[in-house]
Parts: C-alpha cells; sequence; structure tokens
C-alpha cells in the first residue's frame, strides 16, 4: 500500500501536463484576444451615410403643357406610346386663335403702309417708299392691297392740298389784277385832280376881280372835289385789295402748316399702333403656333391628363409627361439635414438595387454628382432633408452586367465618407462624452 507522497509523485506526470494544456489555452486566448485587438485597433472599415433614393432619369421628365389653355381638338397619342422629339402629340382649336392672328395682321400690314404713306406727306415726296417687309413673303396676299389703298388716299390728300392752295393763289391773281386797274385807274384821277388843281388856282383871281363868271369856278371846284374823293376811294380799295391779298398767302401757309400737324400726329398714333400691333402680333403668332402640342424629346408618354377631344384646359395645366428614353439613369436620394456636412461630391457611394436579386447582384459602385445648395421641405409631412444626385460608375455598369434599371425603382445608398476602426467606432461616444464631462454646472 502506498503512502500519500508516494502517490503524489507517481500522479506528477499527469498534473504537469494538464498545466500545460492549460497554459497553451491561455497563450491562445491571449494571442486571439491580441490580435482582435490589433484588428479592431489598425483595421479600416468603411464609414458612411446610409440613405434611400429612387431611380430617376437625368433631366427628369419632360412636362407637357398647354401654355394659352383652349379646348382640345384632337389627341394623337394614347398612355404608353413612344414618341420622337418634335412629334406631334395634341391640337388645340384654333379658330379663335387663328382668327385672331388674322386680324392683327390685318391691321400691321395696313399700319405699316399707313406709316411710309404719312412719312412720304411729312417729307414733301412725290412717291411713298414702302418699307421691304411689306414686300415679304410672309405678306405677299394682303400687302399688295393695302399698298394700292395707301396710294391712293396720297394721291388724293396731295390733290385736296393742291386744290385748296391753287383756289387761294388764283383768287391771290385775281386780287392782284383788281390792283393793277386801281393802279392804273388811280394814276389818272391823281392826273386829272392836278390839272383841276391848277385850274381853280388860275381862276380863282379872275373871279375875285370878276373877269370870270363864279358858277364856271365853282363847278370846277367840285369837279377836283369829285375826283379828290374817287381818288380817296380808291386808295381804300387799294389797301383792301392788298390786305386781303396778304391774308390769303396766310391761308395758304396755314393749309401747309396744319397739315403736316396733321400729317405728324397722325404719324405719331400710327406708330404707337404698329409698336402695339407688333406686340400683340407676336403673342397671337405664339398662341397659333403652340395650339398643336409636340414631344420635347424622344419618349414615352406618361400620366396622361387628357382623353376625350372637347376638353376645356387652363393655361399652364399638365396634360401629359415625357419620359426620355436615352436619356442617362440616376439615383435620387434624400440626405437627412444634419449629415450635410459629411457630404460632398466625388464621394464613393455602395448602392443596393432592392428590386434584384441580392443574392445574384453585388453593391454597385456609384459616385455623388449632386449635393443641392438648399434643405428642401416637404409641406404635407414637414420633413426636410437635402437633395443628392448619384450617378453609377463605370465599374458599377460591370457589376450590373445583365441587370437592367428602370426609373422609379427603390435604391438603398452608403455614400462612404472615410474609414475608422472598430475600437474608434466603439469609443467614440465614450470620447465624445468626455469631453464635455465635469463641466456642467
Amino acid at each position: 500500500m502506498l503512502t500519500p507522497q508516494e502517490s503524489s509523485v507517481q500522479n506528477l506526470p499527469g498534473l504537469r501536463r494538464e498545466d500545460r494544456y492549460i497554459r497553451l489555452g491561455w497563450v491562445v486566448i491571449a494571442v486571439g484576444l491580441l490580435s482582435f485587438l490589433l484588428w479592431a485597433g489598425l483595421a479600416p472599415l468603411d464609414k458612411g451615410v446610409p440613405a434611400q433614393g429612387t431611380v430617376i432619369v437625368s433631366g427628369k421628365r419632360k412636362q407637357v403643357q398647354a401654355p394659352t389653355g383652349g379646348v382640345v381638338a384632337e389627341i394623337l397619342v394614347r398612355e404608353g406610346d413612344r414618341v420622337q422629339a418634335g412629334e406631334p402629340l395634341l391640337r388645340m382649336n384654333s379658330v379663335a386663335a387663328k382668327a385672331k392672328y388674322e386680324r392683327l395682321r390685318t391691321s400691321y400690314i395696313n399700319a405699316l403702309a399707313s406709316e411710309a404713306r404719312l412719312a412720304a406727306e411729312r417729307d414733301g415726296a412725290a412717291t411713298i417708299a414702302f418699307p421691304e417687309e411689306l414686300a415679304s413673303k410672309a405678306f405677299l396676299q394682303e400687302a399688295p392691297q393695302s399698298m394700292a389703298l395707301q396710294r391712293e388716299l396720297f394721291a388724293a390728300r396731295a390733290q385736296a392740298l393742291h386744290n385748296q392752295v391753287a383756289a387761294n393763289e388764283q383768287t391771290i391773281a385775281g386780287i392782284a389784277l383788281q390792283l393793277q386797274g386801281l393802279t392804273t385807274s388811280l394814276v389818272q384821277k391823281q392826273h386829272v385832280s392836278a390839272s383841276l388843281r391848277s385850274q381853280v388856282a388860275s381862276m380863282r383871281p379872275l373871279v375875285q376881280e370878276g373877269f370870270l363868271p363864279r358858277n364856271r369856278f365853282l363847278e370846277i371846284e367840285r369837279q377836283l372835289n369829285d375826283v379828290q374823293s374817287q381818288i380817296a376811294e380808291m386808295n381804300g380799295e387799294i389797301g383792301r385789295a392788298q390786305k386781303q391779298q396778304l391774308e390769303l398767302r396766310e391761308r395758304i401757309k396755314q393749309l401747309k402748316t396744319d397739315y403736316q400737324q396733321e400729317v405728324k400726329s397722325q404719324l405719331a398714333q400710327t406708330q404707337n399702333e404698329l409698336s402695339n400691333y407688333r406686340s400683340e402680333l407676336h403673342t397671337a403668332e405664339f398662341e397659333l403656333q403652340h395650339t398643336t402640342l409636340f414631344a420635347p424629346a424622344q419618349g414615352r408618354v406618361m400620366s396622361l391628363a387628357v382623353f376625350n377631344p372637347g376638353s376645356v384646359v387652363s393655361p399652364g395645366e399638365l396634360l401629359m409627361e415625357v419620359v426620355p428614353i436615352n436619356a442617362p439613369l440616376v439615383v435620387e436620394a434624400r440626405l437627412p439635414s444634419h449629415l450635410i456636412d459629411k457630404v460632398h461630391t466625388g464621394l464613393p457611394v455602395n448602392m443596393m438595387f432592392t428590386a434584384f436579386n441580392q443574392n445574384k447582384t453585388p453593391t454597385i459602385a456609384g459616385e455623388v454628382t449632386l449635393v443641392a445648395a438648399d434643405l428642401m421641405t416637404d409641406k404635407a409631412s414637414g420633413q426636410s432633408w437635402y437633395q443628392v444626385q448619384i450617378s453609377v460608375t463605370d465599374e458599377g455598369h460591370a457589376q450590373l452586367a445583365d441587370n437592367i434599371i428602370r426609373p422609379g425603382m427603390p435604391v438603398e445608398v452608403l455614400i462612404r465618407t472615410g474609414s475608422r476602426t472598430l475600437l474608434n467606432y466603439l469609443f467614440k461616444p465614450v470620447l465624445d462624452r468626455t469631453a464635455t464631462a465635469f463641466t456642467e454646472e
């Protein structure tokens, strides 16, 4: 029978073997822990900003609106139709727009021709110099008739002024002849008056001495008074005739002045009307041209809002949208406002298209191409965000392989803002709190 000392001696190799395994276990644990700590402290892990996004067409959908409103005459497309850029989509009733355009066009042509005629009258020209615009193809039908009418009016007004001036000049010529006759008679009467005065002067002494009958002397004296009276009357007639001549000459000047004032006043009014007609005609032409609405880009018709001819639409009302086919697709994400300082253009992005089979589709590489300059707010929910656009990189397109992304697909994005270690991730909240510890009152 073995003593206790002998038993312990016999079990010593087994105990040493167990201690060795225990120590080896602790070594493994220590090495594993140290490796983990080294990895957690040194190995970089991607950090980023998560956000939800949607695939959109670059430039978004093209809206088709009615600029002026009116009544729908014909709908040329249906929901989902593929259209080419410039293809007609819808026609509005153009009766009112066309009537307005034609009325303003006629008024504009008449005002243009009238301006040319008034300018010729102002300048005293022999003929009207019409602007080249009236000879253009756009006015080929109406312009000749309007120009012919203005030529007739130009000739009639010139003739009317000429007749008025000629009538006054003829009266002046008649007065001149009258003045010539009066002057001749006046000279004769003055000669007779001088002769009679001489006779009276020579007869007066003879009558006083009684050598000549007194009644004879009085007869000569009476004749002298009659002649002098006639001379005074002729002088009055000559003065009145000369005054009438001056009045007629002033009347001719006034006729020409009034004519020029009327012409200038009408010219200024016509030029003002022309300016208004140009503006109104441009607006009417715009309205007429936009009675037919065309596709703004190649794409498919979506969100068709009118279905029956005769529908009344308001100015600016959205009638349909065209989704471009060949336009590049981008991801539009909403970034929470408190993370805006961490995101800028050029940052790499990891995208997951949840519509695809995640077992087959890897994370797609992208890049931030646009960060909105201002905050956007949803009035209904009150949520605020910054809009961010992300494009798929060449690497991302290779990763997509045969998967096709389409507008409206939901996307989960992670905007990679840098890297940090696991220890930094675990202890950062503690370190941030330590920076403000022991400072509160």
